[in-house]
């Protein structure tokens, strides 16, 4: 219970930042939002080295994929292109 808490908090500090990272790219950039995120993922480890010496807190990122794509969250094929006319993203 307690790994599936922490995920659940992490995640939703996490989400704001990918999304933004995601749909606004050059201000993301321009502000660093890729470091900070990597930062905020830093701080989360040593915390767990700190409370769990030597515990994984992550899935292997074979198994977080899986559980995705067995969720129908991650559908299997879905790629993904960008309009350059437009800009905007449609699936191939």
């Amino acid at each position: 219970m307690a790994f599936n808490n922490r995920r659940m908090k992490r995640g939703a500090e996490l989400y704001d930042l990918f999304r933004a990272m995601r749909r606004e790219r050059d201000q993301a950039k321009a502000l660093g939002l890729w470091s900070e995120m990597c930062r905020l993922e830093l701080r989360w480890h040593q915390e767990d080295e700190a409370t769990r010496p030597g515990r994984r807190s992550y899935m292997p990122p074979a198994k977080a994929l899986a559980n995705l794509r067995e969720t129908g969250r991650l559908p299997i094929g879905d790629v993904l292109v960008r309009d350059n006319a437009t800009g905007s993203r449609r699936r191939a």
